[in-house]
């Protein structure tokens, strides 16, 4: 039986109704009791296994005889109450055959769900119902992978190493790229099986970065591959119709209300012309714009570009062709001063009364650091290619390395950078939402905290430990 004492060792307070809890749930006699010792909030853990006792005896039987399952349900449940209301609802989530469970390529299996000689008629109410279910199995695999790397997250020893972070937010932009190109699969089906479209999705932002949070838009462009010299008109514009028919379907896929929550907003507002601009382009067209129309912070955010699925032949052309223009932006006239203004419009716009619990915007916030790397990498990069990285860590070791950057200076940056995104990475697993502020609850502070192992080990000291930041 779990004993007042090590409840307490575990920052319970009330260890009687924590242990009448357990008990209930038929858990008195857990083998594992070392699958607390990182459980954030014991007592969210305990309301869970009470309500699983009655909702999801599956669970329950996991937990009893799983000891490394139970150690990271304990970890995941005992911090996000979103993953625990998700678990009640999904029974099967944790059976063999769960969609994931063995480490199944998507694509692999949706081509069993959609093969590729299925009928391909947009009416067809069977096709219909196979791209819905394949959509949903599509969801499934992705909070299969996401669970796995929530868990690893809230293990981890040390979760502000930079090394640690960077694996993180590295696995999670995969993941992403997994969804997406099982998203570009399905989304292909409608289309005739002898219209194939040579199109590419360009990652932009934090996923082409490889740095994406856990909750997060998901940000895109898409691009086509151009038309032959001697491809009619009619064709050409054939092809770019279904090419955004596709789009229009990944995106309905990803975001779009369904049997399984969406997985996250996918946003192509980065295209030239932002929503008011088309849905996919040519390469050519994307030429023809940057060369006339483009702002210098467009090729800004094409540091981040980085082709993810689809056609990865017209994703490497699109490079080619964007890196001239990325490279030569500082040359630009007014380039440093739009720059500079653009990050004072950041820092400005952050409300006066959450200052202090704000995470990626303001002085030394995310934002702030990563503004300064990349505005770094464009003016010493036009004659520099070893500047030449995606991710922000990446850039700023190759700052460094290359003397563009003091040694001291980049160490702190770099712990700066994992510190913050440690912190803004919690505050969005408590209820899986997006956000860049600390939470303003005590509770969910010091359920915060307790995953951190204790370091900070107040609230007092986490806000001293930013205000440090925000002076340097």
């Amino acid at each position: 039986m779990i004993s007042d004492r090590q409840l307490r060792r575990y920052g319970v307070t009330q260890p009687e109704r924590i242990r009448t809890l357990f008990e209930s749930s038929g858990l008195s006699d857990i083998d594992d009791i070392d699958s607390l010792e990182m459980c954030a909030d014991i007592e969210q853990f305990a309301v869970f296994c009470a309500r699983a006792h009655d909702e999801c005896p599956s669970l329950i039987k996991l937990l009893q005889n799983d000891a490394a399952t139970a150690r990271r349900l304990a970890v995941v449940l005992g911090f996000s109450s979103w993953w625990g209301d998700y678990l009640l609802q999904h029974p099967g989530f944790f059976l063999p055959d769960a969609p994931g469970a063995t480490k199944l390529c998507m694509t692999d299996e949706l081509q069993r769900l959609l093969p590729k000689g299925w009928p391909a008629t947009a009416a067809d109410g069977a096709l219909e119902s196979r791209c819905e279910e394949a959509a949903s199995y599509l969801r499934m695999v992705y909070r299969r992978r996401l669970f796995d790397i929530i868990a690893d997250d809230l293990l981890a020893e040390d979760p502000y190493a930079p090394d640690h972070v960077e694996s993180i937010t590295e696995r999670l932009s995969l993941a992403a790229d997994e969804a997406l190109q099982g998203a570009l699969y399905i989304a292909s089906r409608p289309e005739a099986p002898d219209a194939e479209v040579p199109l590419c999705i360009i990652a932009m932002g934090k996923t082409g970065g490889g740095e994406l949070n856990y909750v997060s838009d998901v940000d895109v462009m898409y691009v086509l591959a151009d038309s032959s010299p001697t491809e009619d008109t009619e064709v050409t514009r054939s092809r770019l119709e279904r090419a955004t028919r596709i789009a229009s379907r990944v995106a309905s896929i990803c975001s779009s209300p369904g049997k399984e929550a969406p997985l996250w907003s996918l946003d192509a507002n980065l295209r030239p012309e932002g929503r008011d601009g088309a849905l996919v382009r040519t390469i050519d067209s994307y030429r023809a714009y940057w060369e006339r129309w483009a702002q210098n912070w467009e090729f800004q955010a094409l540091l981040k570009a980085r082709p993810c699925a689809g056609n990865m032949e017209v994703g490497a052309r699109f490079l080619e062709y964007a890196a001239p223009f990325i490279w030569e932006a500082s040359a630009r006239p007014g380039f440093v001063d739009e720059v500079r203004s653009m990050r004072a419009q950041v820092e400005n716009s952050v409300p006066p009364k959450v200052r202090d619990s704000e995470l990626k915007l303001g002085v030394g916030g995310l934002r702030d650091i990563e503004f300064s790397i990349q505005f770094l990498q464009l003016v010493h990069g036009r004659n520099d290619s070893q500047i030449r990285q995606r991710s922000t860590l990446g850039a700023l070791e190759a700052l460094s390395a290359r003397g563009y950057i003091a040694r001291t200076d980049a160490a702190h940056l770099r712990e700066a950078y994992a510190f913050l995104r440690t912190l803004e990475h919690r505050s969005q697993l408590l209820r899986m939402h997006r956000t860049h502020t600390l939470p303003t609850g005590l509770r969910q502070l010091e359920r915060l905290l307790r995953s951190l192992h204790g370091m900070p080990a107040t609230v007092e000291q986490l806000h001293e430990q930013l205000r440090a930041l925000r002076l340097r």
